[in-house]
C-alpha cells in the first residue's frame, strides 16, 4: 500500500502565489522516460485534478513540479518519489483558464536527468450569486425587490427567476447582468409567503446555477401596537412589549414577539391577548446591547394578521449591591474588628463578582486597606487600626461582564486612645 504525499497550502502559498499541489503515489513501471497524464481535460474551480506520474526506471529520487505562469515555467515545490517511481499530483487553486503543468527529475546519483511531457487543463468557473429581499421585511404593499451579485461578474448573463407554484418551479422573470448584477420586483400584495430561486445556464467557461430557496412572507403594517415597558433592562432582566390588537383583528390572538438578528425575524416568546385584545409578552435577552423587536398577530403557524412597527431595547450591566457591616463600631486601638458583608444582584450577576476591596478614606481620598475573595456572595475582613480616632470605610468590587460595579455605603469605627493599666 503506497504512501501519499501531502503538502499543506499554507506552505505552498509561501512558496509561491499560484495553485495547491499535492504529491500522491500510483502504479509502478520499468521502462526509461517520465510521463504525466491528467484524468480530465477540464475541472469545476474549487475541485482537485488529479494527475498521474511515473519515472522510469523506477527508483525514489527528487522531482521538481514546475507551473506555467504569466508565460513562464515557475517552480511550484519538490519531493521524491515513491521507491517505484510512482509521482502524481494533485492540483487544487487555480483560477478559471487553461493550465499547463510539467515536472523534471534532475540528475541523481547513478541516474540522468530526464523531463516529463507538459499537461494542459482547463479550469472552469464556478457561479455563484448572493441574493436578498430588499426591505428583507416589506408590510404588504412595499415595493420589494430580489436581488444579487453574480459571480464572475459579467455583463449580459441571463438570470432567470422561478416561483414555487403549487409544489413546483415556474419560470417568473429574466433579466440580464450588467457588471453581475441584477434585480427582479417581487409582489407583496398577500401576507402569504412566496417563494423564489435563481437559474443560471452554463457556458464553455462557467458552470452553470441553481440556487436554494428564497422565502418572502409580506405582513401587514396595521391591527397591533407594542410599545416596551422600559427602553433599558438590565442584565437578567426582561424585555416586555404590551399593547393591544386592533378590535378589527381579535379574532386572532396569538402574540408572538420576534427579536431580529441580521435580516432575519425569530420568535423569542409567545403570549394570547385577552378577549379585548390587550396583551403582555416578555422575554429575558442572552446578550448585551442594543436588539431590535416588534409583535406579529398569528392566526396560524404560518399566517399573519398583523404587525407591529419595530422597537429598541437595550440590555446593560446589571448594578452589584453590596452590603457591609463591621462588627463594632468603636474598638480600643490596640484590638482587631471584622467586617462581613453580602453582594446582591439580580440573575447570576452576583455569582460573577469574585474579589471584594476594603477601603479607607484618608487624606481626602479613598486607600486600599485590604482584598478579598467572595464565597457564596458573602465577604469577610479581619481590620487592624492604624491609628487613633475615628475612620470612614467603605467596600467595593470590579465591574464584571455583565454586572457594574459595586459600592457599599461608608462606615465609621472608632480606635479609642490606648490606656495602659493601672499598676
Amino acid at each position: 500500500m503506497h504512501r501519499r504525499r501531502t503538502l499543506a497550502a499554507a506552505a505552498l502559498v509561501a512558496a509561491f502565489a499560484g495553485p495547491v499541489l499535492v504529491a500522491a503515489p500510483t502504479q509502478a513501471a520499468t521502462k526509461p522516460s517520465f510521463t504525466l497524464k491528467v484524468a480530465h481535460k477540464t475541472v469545476v474551480e474549487g475541485r482537485y485534478l488529479h494527475i498521474d506520474g511515473l519515472v522510469k526506471p523506477g527508483r525514489a529520487r527528487p522531482i521538481n513540479v514546475q507551473a506555467k505562469m504569466d508565460g513562464h515555467w515557475e517552480d511550484v515545490f519538490g519531493f521524491l518519489t515513491e521507491r517505484d517511481g510512482e509521482a502524481d499530483i494533485d492540483a487544487l487553486g487555480f483560477d478559471p483558464g487553461k493550465h499547463e503543468l510539467r515536472a523534471f527529475a534532475p540528475r541523481y546519483k547513478s541516474y540522468k536527468a530526464i523531463a516529463s511531457n507538459t499537461v494542459t487543463w482547463t479550469v472552469i468557473a464556478r457561479t455563484r450569486t448572493t441574493a436578498a429581499f430588499s426591505p428583507a421585511a416589506p408590510v404588504v404593499g412595499q415595493a420589494t425587490k430580489l436581488s444579487g451579485v453574480l459571480h464572475p461578474a459579467s455583463t449580459g448573463r441571463v438570470v432567470k427567476v422561478q416561483h414555487l407554484v403549487s409544489g413546483h418551479w415556474a419560470a417568473w422573470k429574466s433579466v440580464t447582468t450588467v457588471k453581475g448584477r441584477w434585480a427582479v420586483n417581487v409582489p407583496t400584495g398577500t401576507a402569504t409567503q412566496h417563494s423564489y430561486r435563481v437559474v443560471v445556464a452554463g457556458t464553455k467557461s462557467k458552470t452553470a446555477l441553481k440556487t436554494r430557496r428564497y422565502d418572502l412572507t409580506p405582513l401587514y403594517a396595521t391591527g397591533v401596537s407594542a410599545t416596551p415597558t422600559s427602553a433599558t433592562v438590565a442584565w437578567g432582566g426582561a424585555v416586555t412589549a404590551t399593547g393591544s390588537i386592533a378590535s378589527g383583528d381579535r379574532s386572532a390572538r396569538t402574540i408572538s414577539l420576534q427579536q431580529r438578528s441580521g435580516a432575519t425575524w425569530h420568535q423569542v416568546a409567545r403570549a394570547t391577548a385577552a378577549s379585548n385584545g390587550a396583551y403582555s409578552v416578555h422575554t429575558t435577552p442572552t446578550e448585551l446591547g442594543a436588539g431590535s423587536y416588534r409583535v406579529v398577530v398569528l392566526k396560524s403557524a404560518k399566517a399573519v394578521a398583523a404587525t407591529s412597527s419595530a422597537f429598541t431595547a437595550t440590555v446593560v450591566q446589571a448594578p452589584v449591591t453590596l452590603a457591609a457591616t463591621p462588627s463594632a463600631t468603636s474598638v480600643p486601638f490596640t484590638d482587631t474588628f471584622t467586617v462581613s458583608g453580602t453582594v446582591s444582584a439580580s440573575g447570576t450577576v452576583a455569582d460573577e463578582v469574585e474579589y471584594a476591596t476594603l477601603e479607607r478614606f484618608e487624606d481626602g481620598a479613598w486607600v486600599i486597606d485590604s482584598s478579598n475573595g467572595v464565597d457564596g456572595r458573602a465577604f469577610t475582613f479581619q481590620v487592624s487600626n492604624y491609628s487613633e480616632g475615628t475612620h470612614t470605610y467603605r467596600v467595593v468590587t470590579d465591574a464584571t461582564e455583565h454586572g457594574l460595579a459595586g459600592v457599599s455605603p461608608s462606615f465609621a469605627v472608632t480606635a479609642e486612645p490606648f490606656s495602659p493599666p493601672e499598676p
